[in-house]
């Protein structure tokens, strides 16, 4: 995979974030609001929960897939060669 598409991913991944993390409160306070016992909110939650811890493992698995290949792309360009052969002789 390309560092486009490793971006574009990570970008879904944090949007789901985010996302996971206003609808478990917006969801709570409905829930407290509609009167549903305590234990179903609290198996909400943990599924929420879980999904989040997944989704937050997988944010840093591509993190450092990104941080690989910037790195790989960063040591192909940098090289020792000089720019003119020594061996050439220039006239100004």
């Amino acid at each position: 995979m390309t560092l486009k598409i490793y971006l574009i991913h990570m970008f879904e991944l944090t949007a789901a974030i985010v996302i996971i993390s206003l609808s478990i409160t917006f969801l709570g306070l409905m829930l407290h609001r509609a009167g549903v016992p305590e234990h179903y909110k609290l198996l909400i939650f943990l599924a929420c929960f879980a999904l989040y811890s997944v989704l937050v493992s997988s944010a840093w698995v591509v993190a450092r897939r990104v941080q690989g290949m910037a790195t790989a792309m960063n040591a192909r360009f940098e090289t020792t060669e000089p720019a003119v052969a020594s061996n050439t002789t220039t006239t100004p």
